[in-house]
């Protein structure tokens, strides 16, 4: 048994290092497994709505984390700050020198914690926003992937 004060930061570090992670963070197999298959649902359902509402995912997208292209520094900019301060959606806008100019973007991704009213709510954030600073829709920038 641990004493109160330094013993027992002492004792808890020491027992969290005998404890694999998963245990310490209250990951057991099946619920991670249940967490990625959501993920993926989610992820699925994020870029199916995006697509309806014509927002440019990069293509070159694999994983979870999908790009949305805006292509203009200042406009990712006050777009990020639209979506905020009208929607309550935050999204950090990513500009050169993290990405080449001309491929100013939002890194969009779900969790397994979100509803599909809060995808579906980026989706239309997104548009909304688009629209008012006339950021070209998919339809009008893809021709060719763009990296």
């Amino acid at each position: 048994q641990c004493h109160r004060g330094r013993s027992t930061f002492l004792c808890d570090r020491l027992h969290l290092y005998h404890v694999p992670s998963s245990c310490r963070h209250g990951w057991l197999p099946g619920k991670r497994r249940a967490s990625q298959q959501k993920l993926q649902i989610n992820t699925a359902l994020l870029r199916e709505r995006l697509k309806q509402h014509d927002i440019p995912v990069m293509p070159c997208s694999q994983t979870h984390v999908l790009p949305v292209l805006v292509g203009d520094a200042e406009r990712c900019k006050v777009a990020a700050l639209r979506l905020l301060h009208t929607h309550g959606v935050y999204l950090q806008p990513i500009n050169y020198p993290s990405v080449p100019v001309g491929t100013e973007r939002f890194r969009v991704n779900a969790t397994p914690n979100h509803s599909q009213a809060q995808i579906e709510n980026l989706a239309v954030s997104l548009r909304e926003t688009f629209d008012h600073f006339a950021i070209p829709l998919a339809s009008k920038t893809f021709t060719s992937e763009v990296a």
